[in-house]
């Protein structure tokens, strides 16, 4: 990968991570346009058989109702067929092929379009000049509109009568499942910000600094890409502070993970925490929130921010940071969980920390309950942070060791978990780790490649090697019998070393264990080795495919919520979701370290400064559901008797997803106080903006209709 511009903002990798380069090196063979086309055949048949005997059954209703109707209303009954009710019925009824034809096809064209883009702006534009001028833009649009009272300023269409702001990011291209449909009659804002503006990587680089860990396959593009940044960091119109201390990128609020990852891990830097999925916008997880296995010593996505651009509801344009001196201090800490209800965002600085080319990864498999939570608390370094007597330790979250190894007692760098049934769950814990220093006899496992089976599923079957080494070396200890090749067994098995970015998007393959759902042959080693190479499709698609039958069966039996609570709670939780969304399995857990955030609608932890909480991720269809009995299931009533618990353990709900509270129990498990001050210091209260409830809940007018005249 080369860098020739001058600002080093751009990656022309794409979001889908390293394997688009197996996608885009690899052409599909002639067994997979087979493949294909015989997909295609079975659609076919499939939909002429629903047009032969929709087409009959009407004529024969037409002769029986009225002999007299005319051709023409024959014909248009016909039309109607092919245009509506065979899409309607396929879309509904044969979902999975279509993924499969149009999704994952369509899916890669537009990575390869963004890609190209990607090229042509990195090739031809300068981004720290066209930040300044798309901010401009931006802020004329707002201006337009507050001046004259959103009366229609230009008397233009896109202009609503009393309607707040938001982005015009449509809805369906966020990675949440959910369709929220209020952007159609607010006043949306173009806001075509997607550059990497700049870094202060080699600024003041000396002879305290540790050497740059480097890639061995990317050597000449840490090379290039040093010039290009330095050069960046002076033409940028907000300069960052160059202190070799803390390293910085600047970024705008479209630029996704992907791009991150791909531009940053070259040269030897990583994000603290990097969430999952590519496609996810800076801009999305800092107004929103954002989580990952390192959270446990870096906090969520927001607290690795040093600084916010920010244009408020009257277009004013502020710098806000935590430094004791910003004027915007404030505002700064009251953007994270605001969900654009405050000002919209126009640029974050972001703090960076050194990484090495792979992941040692070591599997623990359990089959108790308390016994994997204990080992996740214990490794979580939570004792470290909250000691008994009530006092508080606090650890430097950014001075964790880069060590290839830790013991039991020491925090590992990444830290997570994947429970299979309410006693079976699997910990994750992983290490930073230079190439040069993996064992020869080292397992490798490069996830990203396309014939890898699911990575839940294989974490999955470390539970039934474990039982199986475990009986193995019971009777070489009954022989007396030498139990060194178990341990051998044991080491390869539990301990791998992964390539970085594989790592950062384990679960993407799947989209955790969502195309279960979707393709539920996708992990079918036929499948995988003709058609991985196109996985996974966009969310961007699957919402675009879904009719409104689908939308509204989605809504009412599929679980997509991540819920927080206090470790302490950790157990009491676990049961309450296996008991209320009929034993979904599998779970996702990871550990943050919760800390108080005045202005946030996000509570502080009780009592003390900092408490490790779990995030528990839920996804999935209830047992009942599976078993063909949907109307056991009420999503309403679980969710709300969930969120009833969340409460009371001081716990809150990820907003990405469907909330199902009223406004007063909403209120109840977020703090509105200081988030109401904010709002009206900051004038986002007089119609600018909408507050979260109204843009987040599916019970809210504004959520369905989008009307908040």
């Amino acid at each position: 990968m080369t860098n020739n511009s001058n600002n080093a903002s751009w990656s022309f990798a794409s979001s889908h991570g390293d394997s688009l380069y197996h996608q885009l090196s690899t052409p599909p063979s002639t067994t997979t346009i087979i493949a294909m086309i015989a997909l295609a055949l079975l659609t076919i048949l499939a939909t002429s058989s629903f047009f032969f005997n929709n087409t009959n059954t009407n004529t024969k209703n037409d002769t029986t109702n009225s002999k007299n109707q005319s051709k023409s209303t024959i014909y248009q009954q016909i039309i109607q067929t092919i245009t509506k009710d065979i899409p309607l019925y396929i879309l509904t009824n044969h979902r999975s092929t279509i993924v499969v034809l149009f999704g994952l096809p369509l899916s890669l064209l537009w990575d390869t379009l963004l890609r190209i883009r990607s090229y042509y702006i990195h090739t031809f534009t300068s981004a720290p000049h066209l930040h300044s001028q798309r901010v401009k833009a931006i802020v004329d649009q707002v201006k337009r509109i507050h001046a004259k009272g959103n009366d229609n300023a230009n008397g233009g269409n896109n202009e609503k009568k009393h309607s707040p702001l938001c982005t015009a990011r449509p809805g369906w291209m966020s990675v949440s499942l959910s369709y929220r449909t209020y952007k159609q009659k607010w006043n949306a804002i173009q806001m075509p910000l997607y550059d990497i503006l700049s870094t202060n990587i080699y600024d003041n680089i000396d002879e305290d600094d540790n050497e740059v860990p480097s890639n061995d396959n990317n050597n000449q593009s840490s090379s290039n890409s040093s010039s290009s940044s330095s050069s960046s960091s002076s033409n940028s119109e907000s300069p960052i502070k160059k202190d070799h201390a803390q390293k910085i990128v600047h970024v705008e609020p479209c630029v996704t993970i992907g791009q991150l990852t791909h531009y940053l891990n070259p040269l030897g830097y990583t994000l603290p925490v990097v969430p999952e999925m590519d496609d996810l916008t800076i801009g999305g997880l800092i107004n929103g929130t954002g989580i990952e296995s390192s959270s446990h010593t870096h906090g969520l996505f927001h607290e690795i921010v040093t600084e916010v651009e920010i244009c408020l509801g009257d277009g004013t344009v502020v710098i806000a940071s935590p430094d004791k001196d910003n004027e915007y201090r404030d505002l700064f800490y009251a953007i994270p969980w605001s969900y654009g209800t405050i000002g919209l965002l126009l640029s974050a600085k972001l703090k960076l920390i050194k990484c090495k080319e792979y992941v040692k990864l070591t599997y623990l498999p359990f089959y108790d309950k308390e016994e994997y939570i204990q080992e996740l608390r214990s490794l979580s370094g939570e004792f470290l942070i909250n000691e008994d007597d009530g006092g508080q330790e606090e650890k430097k979250k950014d001075d964790m060791p880069l060590s290839s190894s830790s013991s039991s007692k020491e925090v590992p760098m990444f830290l997570e978990g994947l429970v299979y049934s309410k006693n079976e769950a699997v910990i994750m814990k992983g290490e930073f780790i230079s190439k040069k220093d993996i064992p020869k006899k080292g397992t490798i496992n490069r996830l990203s490649m396309w014939y890898k089976p699911w990575f839940y599923k294989y974490v999955q079957s470390k539970l039934e090697i474990n039982k199986r080494l475990s009986s193995a070396s019971a009777a070489a200890a009954a022989a007396s019998a030498s139990s060194k090749s178990i341990l051998e067994q044991r080491e390869k098995a539990f301990v791998e070393y992964i390539p970085l970015r594989d790592y950062y998007h384990r679960h993407t393959q799947s989209l955790f264990w969502e195309m279960e759902l979707m393709i539920p042959i996708g992990n079918h080693p036929v499948f995988r080795y003709l058609l991985g190479w196109l996985m996974p499709p966009k969310v961007s698609f699957l919402k675009i495919s879904q009719t409104e039958m689908t939308r509204q069966l989605v809504e009412k039996t599929h679980v997509a919520q991540d819920f927080l609570v206090p470790t302490r709670k950790m157990s009491d939780f676990l049961t309450t979701c296996d008991e209320q969304f009929d034993r979904i399995y599998p779970l996702w857990l990871c550990l943050h370290n919760h800390t108080s955030m005045p202005g946030s609608i996000l509570k502080d932890p009780l009592g003390v400064k900092d408490e490790m909480y779990i995030d528990i991720g839920v996804y999935g269809l209830p047992r009942c559901v599976h078993e063909k009995r949907e109307d056991e299931f009420d999503m309403k009533r679980s969710m709300r008797a969930v969120v009833e618990d969340l409460k009371k353990m001081n716990g809150f709900q990820m907003l990405y997803a469907d909330v199902f509270n009223t406004r007063e129990e909403f209120e109840e498990m977020f703090d509105h106080d200081g988030y109401r001050m904010i709002r009206k210091k900051y004038k986002a209260d007089t119609g600018a903006f909408k507050e979260v409830y109204d843009k987040m809940s599916v019970d809210s007018e504004a959520t369905r209709q989008g009307d908040v005249s």
